[in-house]
């Protein structure tokens, strides 16, 4: 037989039996159960008739006779019960510093409880396909300058306000003054089309350039009138106000450079200030408006908070805070709690009376200033009240160790006094108590009557003085007022905005302490 003769019928079937054998044999746990067998259990059989134990457990690892050191540093030394996680202890999280690498880590359970499952819609639901049913907006609350809209549309540098039933909002003249339009579904389908995006969630928006001081105090007014399910503001939209008041161009027009200071824009409060009392509320500037304008897509906002002084007033402030006091006396303290927790101030109970004196420079005369330091002191010594003597900057957006250190003391009084300007405001965080006063001085023959509407709205109590004398004094609760002036004096006091600063208030400081004394005993 020549070497390459074909190979005989004897050689092909030797060749594929070996070939059978060798595939079956390597691999075997797949070949035995394609006929039928469990291979495990086969496996075991067959180790334990040899004589040996299988290697390896259910849990993947050498059994512990078998274990070396590598295999205990790898995947450990532990107990392993069925169904659950291997060494369960590791999941229960690590705190900073502890541990051979100083690593920290939260396990899954207690992640869990930090940060529950929301439901919340996801990345993937931000698209809304409505063919021809278009979305129509519904009016929830409205006060002249302050409303609530559900299915807001905006497109191309408009807001729409989509209903067949003008006649059931109010005009777009008392929601903001900004040219916003209605229009009916017919035009809509038109105009906006069949498919857009939708912004989930409450959305509260300040139309201002510059929002005023009462705004947060304002929108979440007429946000708490909503019902308790209602999820707390996602964001607040400020399509007027940049993110920072500079531009990022220098003077040559040349792209800044990244490590540049630069100076956030005022919105109307402190910027941690907006992040310790809504920690889950994002803002959304006039860049980022800008950029949902310019998509050339329309947008759905789900429901809409509005904010717009130069519509409300001072009236209209009153108004809103009114109506969020009367459906419920507590309206404003889960965010008074959620800045008192952050300075770990949340005991509600008050242990002995503590006031607040906020300092502008300038704006006391020096002398009166020095004496009601003096006077103060007296008092705290005299009737064991704690005295907190703070200074408020201009810029304090810079001076963020300043005024974490006067909010720390607001949040721990119950008694504020500042002179006539947007300082007052910090007693909206004030402790309540029945003697929660705030106190304001004003400049000689001026008045405001918006802090006061303020203080009624939070039940807290409220001084006024001008020229040295009480203008007006407000019990908590109770609509009498106790006036040192007549009614005709003070229909002469011009009303100015609540947040002009005073400069060189005249006080007379025994006269401020005895009152605040007063006020203490009742």
């Amino acid at each position: 037989m020549r070497w390459f003769a074909p190979p005989t019928r004897r050689e092909i079937t030797l060749l594929l039996f070996c070939a059978t054998v060798f595939t079956f044999a390597y691999n075997l746990e797949h070949s035995l159960r394609y006929i039928g067998y469990d291979s495990s259990a086969v496996q075991t059989v067959s180790i334990s008739r040899s004589g040996y134990s299988s290697n390896i457990q259910g849990d993947g690892r050498k059994s512990s006779g078998l274990r070396d050191q590598l295999d205990d540093l790898i995947i450990g030394n532990f107990d392993w019960n069925e169904e659950q996680v291997l060494n369960a202890n590791l999941d229960r999280g690590q705190a900073l510093g502890v541990g051979r690498h100083d690593a920290m880590w939260v396990g899954k359970n207690e992640q869990e409880r930090l940060w529950p499952p929301t439901n919340e819609p996801g990345v993937s639901a931000g698209f809304w396909r409505w063919n021809e049913d278009v979305p129509t907006t519904s009016l929830v609350e409205h006060v002249p300058g302050y409303t609530i809209m559900d299915q807001v549309i905006i497109l191309n540098n408009v807001v729409y306000i989509v209903t067949d039933e003008p006649q059931s909002f109010p005009d777009v003249n008392s929601i903001t003054v900004e040219k916003w339009q209605i229009i009916p579904s017919e035009d809509a389908r038109t105009i906006i089309g069949r498919y857009g995006g939708i912004i989930h969630g409450v959305s509260w928006m300040c139309t201002e350039p510059v929002p005023q001081n009462t705004t947060l105090l304002s929108l979440w007014s007429m946000h708490s009138s909503l019902e308790p399910s209602t999820a707390s503001p996602a964001r607040l939209i400020l399509p007027q106000t940049s993110a920072f008041e500079d531009s990022d161009l220098d003077e040559n027009y040349d792209k800044k450079k990244n490590l540049a200071l630069r100076l956030r824009s005022a919105t109307g409060s402190h910027p941690f200030l907006t992040k310790i009392a809504f920690p889950h509320m994002g803002i959304t500037y006039k860049e980022d408006w800008e950029d949902y304008m310019g998509m050339e897509v329309p947008y759905v906002i789900q429901r809409l908070v509005i904010a717009d002084y130069r519509v409300a007033g001072t009236d209209g402030l009153s108004t809103v805070l009114q109506r969020a006091a009367h459906a419920s006396r507590n309206w404003w303290e889960p965010i008074r709690h959620n800045v008192a927790e952050f300075f770990q101030e949340f005991d509600d109970q008050l242990e002995r009376n503590s006031i607040t004196y906020v300092h502008r420079p300038g704006a006391m005369n020096v002398k009166d200033h020095d004496s009601l330091v003096r006077a103060l002191n007296r008092l705290g010594e005299d009737r064991d009240i704690d005295i907190h003597l703070v200074e408020a900057l201009d810029g304090d957006r810079e001076n963020n160790v300043d005024w974490g250190g006067r909010m720390a003391a607001v949040v721990k009084s119950n008694v504020i006094l500042s002179v006539q300007g947007p300082d007052i405001l910090d007693g909206v965080f004030l402790k309540p108590s029945p003697v929660t006063t705030m106190v304001e001085f004003f400049s000689p023959d001026v008045a405001s009557r918006e802090h006061e509407s303020i203080a009624r709205a939070l039940g807290s109590k409220y001084i006024a003085w001008s020229n040295n004398r009480f203008v007006f004094s407000l019990p908590a609760n109770d609509p009498v007022f106790v006036l040192q002036l007549s009614l005709d004096e003070i229909s002469r006091l011009p009303n100015v905005q609540g947040d002009l600063q005073g400069y060189g208030v005249p006080v007379d400081a025994n006269a401020v302490v005895e009152a605040i004394l007063d006020t203490l005993k009742r």
